[in-house]
């Protein structure tokens, strides 16, 4: 369970006691300016201060799509972020860049630990005999999304979740034998130039001398 208790998501299912409602997409979210605007910077800027939203209780979000701003709502309500559905969708690399993105833009600074904790120590098995033993594999196609999601957003050296990125995918030595024979990792760095020099960066400031 996370640090918001069950309650307040079923204040969510219900939309019993809202006062305020969020639109993305065509689709509306009746929701609670005590929950959103405690738990996310962006919100309690938006919907305290003296802006049309805050007056007429209503906001509408047009820079993300309703899947997403549908993710931000449930942690804000509930505080956790089940990861499991998109493992099985072979999505969940791409889905933490997209809901760290989240978390840095609508400044929710929790969100953004939980996916940067998942991804430096939920992702890979923590050795490469259980990961053999698992039959653990990089998901390619999920891992470049991923990239391009991070690289496109955020790309910047010292960025939390680019570095995150990094580490995952470059930190332990059965993983960088995986990452470097992609050929996903071939197309992102031609695709996005500051990836190969931040994996050579990085290669460096960790003293690796054998590449595979």
């Amino acid at each position: 369970m996370g640090p918001f208790d069950n309650t307040d998501e079923s204040l969510l299912r219900s939309g019993i006691l809202s006062d305020c409602e969020i639109t993305c997409d065509g689709k509306t979210w009746k929701v609670h300016k005590s929950i959103l605007c405690t738990r996310s910077g962006y919100f309690k800027g938006l919907l305290m201060k003296n802006w049309k939203e805050s007056k007429e209780n209503k906001a509408e979000i047009t820079l993300f799509n309703k899947e997403q701003i549908g993710w931000l709502i449930k942690y804000l309500y509930r505080g956790s972020v089940y990861f499991r559905p998109f493992e099985k969708a072979g999505t969940v690399l791409y889905t933490c860049a997209q809901l760290w993105h989240l978390g840095d833009y609508f400044l929710v600074p929790s969100l953004c630990d939980k996916v940067r904790r998942y991804i430096r120590f939920s992702v890979i098995p923590k050795t490469e005999p259980l990961a053999k033993r698992q039959g653990w594999v990089i998901d390619g196609p999920d891992w470049l999304k991923a990239g391009q999601f991070v690289y496109d957003h955020f790309y910047r050296r010292g960025n939390s979740f680019c570095d995150a990125f990094l580490d995952m995918s470059l930190e332990k030595t059965f993983v960088r034998k995986q990452v470097l024979n992609l050929p996903q990792f071939k197309q992102l760095c031609k695709e996005w130039p500051d990836f190969g020099n931040d994996c050579m960066t990085k290669l460096v400031e960790s003293k690796v001398t054998r590449l595979q």
